[in-house]
């Protein structure tokens, strides 16, 4: 048995011998190491996100639209007053 199995086998017993002084004690206690590696588990999370970011493949490379130049040149003579 776990040690967190033990503390919720715990729990159940001062619940069903209406303990209550005990049962939020351990409640407390219990709650206070699951939340304190969950938050030592996230800094470790972001630090590694921060100082080594995961490469991403810009698609937009991919699908770029290549533009006709002719279209732009014939509308710059247009603005002149030269008509082609």
């Amino acid at each position: 048995m776990t040690e967190i199995e033990a503390r919720v086998a715990d729990l159940i017993n001062f619940s069903s011998n209406q303990k209550p002084l005990e049962f939020a004690a351990t409640f407390k206690e219990l709650m206070q190491n699951r939340i304190a590696a969950a938050i030592e588990n996230k800094k470790i999370e972001v630090a590694q996100a921060m100082f080594n970011p995961v490469e991403v493949e810009d698609e937009s490379d991919e699908d770029e639209v290549e533009i006709d130049n002719e279209d732009t040149e014939e509308t710059e003579d247009q603005e002149d007053g030269e008509i082609a």
